[in-house]
């Protein structure tokens, strides 16, 4: 397997990580507020701009020769 290809599957986990059930009950709290959001409402933000990165990376890692047929 390619270094992309491993460096895609790790970001899609990570992606992942984020939203699952133990992740999203340890930070659903309304204190502390951060940036005059709750923390729970924070965190969702945070989580959608991280997945826009990730998956932005992974866009641009992933070699699209590789799809190419002969």
């Amino acid at each position: 397997m390619q270094r992309n290809v491993k460096i895609v599957i790790f970001l899609s986990l990570i992606n992942f990580a984020g939203a699952l059930w133990p992740v999203t009950a340890l930070v659903n709290r309304i204190e502390p507020f951060v940036l005059g959001l709750p923390f729970f409402l924070f965190w969702t933000t945070l989580w959608i701009l991280v997945c826009f990165f990730n998956l932005l990376l992974c866009y641009l890692l992933w070699d699209k020769r590789e799809d190419r047929r002969p």
